[in-house]
């Protein structure tokens, strides 16, 4: 039995329960404490024994828990958390729902898992079809670009180079284009941005001047990288000083933080060459 991955964890907080201000769901202290006994039947697992705010005590929790526990847990999650909730997560969908139900089926040890909940539609077999067309084991690692406007010509280009890793379901990219007519574009750029995995700053000196990238895009995803929840790669698309940003203390990419729009590559393409190539290797790391 092998146990639940720290993305497969991130996942089911952020993507399933999901997260607000802080906290794990519509969790109080005293429900959380609650949760266990009454929807895991453990007796001796007791979030007061726990540092930090529900999210920080159930993700704890859940990490250092063996196999078979963890999904009597995810079992009382998905039996606390319903689809059918007023007040649920948009990413709280049938196709997670059924993701979670494998993991639980993993860590029991079973091929399979009845579960008399599950939903089967449309988007549940779609989505099975899609999973059975990928590598084993290997789900696509989700990319957020941070980005300013006047940089979405580059942000395209570099979408090109990340195309073939796409297409072997490796990963999957999201940024604001992305958002459809007549979405509040901002709870949509806060749940992309919670949730992914990779977070991709495209630095250049718009970048920089931005106070929307630079104060609350790029805050928040470093705060993640420093929880552990994703990680950030900043990626110099133009020429500026970014050494003293929050970010300036991670590996920048291309090669030796060189400015894809600079005399040290012979072309732009060999450098988002060297930046798919580099995401590659961090995602099969």
């Amino acid at each position: 039995m092998v146990a639940l991955t720290r993305s497969e964890i991130m996942k089911v907080v952020n993507r399933y329960i999901g997260v607000r201000g802080g906290y794990l769901g519509d969790f109080s202290y005293r429900t959380h404490e609650e949760f266990y006994l009454e929807y895991c039947d453990l007796e001796d697992i007791d979030p007061n024994n726990y540092e930090g705010t529900t999210r920080e005590r159930f993700i704890e929790i859940l990490s250092t828990s063996k196999p078979p526990i963890q999904a009597k847990i995810l079992r009382g999650i998905l039996e606390r958390f319903q689809i059918s909730d007023s007040n649920a997560p948009t990413t709280r969908t049938s196709s997670l729902k059924n993701e979670i139900i494998q993991m639980i089926a993993r860590l029991e040890g079973t091929g399979r898992v009845e579960y008399p909940d599950s939903e089967i539609t449309s988007e549940v077999v779609g989505r099975t079809i899609t999973d059975s067309e990928k590598p084993l084991g290997v789900s696509p690692k989700q990319i957020f670009f941070c980005y300013a406007h006047e940089d979405e010509p580059l942000l395209n280009e570099l979408k090109k180079h990340l195309q073939p890793l796409q297409r072997q379901k490796l990963i999957s990219t999201w940024h604001d284009r992305d958002i459809s007519a007549g979405t509040e574009w901002e709870q949509k750029i806060n749940q992309h941005l919670d949730t992914a995995e990779i977070i991709l700053l495209l630095v250049s000196p718009d970048f920089m001047a931005s106070d929307y990238c630079y104060d609350i895009e790029m805050k928040r995803a470093i705060e993640r990288h420093e929880r552990g929840e994703a990680k950030v790669i900043p990626i110099i698309l133009r020429p500026v000083y970014w050494q003293g940003a929050p970010f300036g203390r991670l590996q920048a990419l291309p090669k030796d933080a060189k400015a894809v729009m600079s005399s040290d590559w012979h072309n732009q393409d060999e450098a988002f060459f060297d930046v798919a190539d580099s995401i590659r290797k961090v995602i099969g790391s």
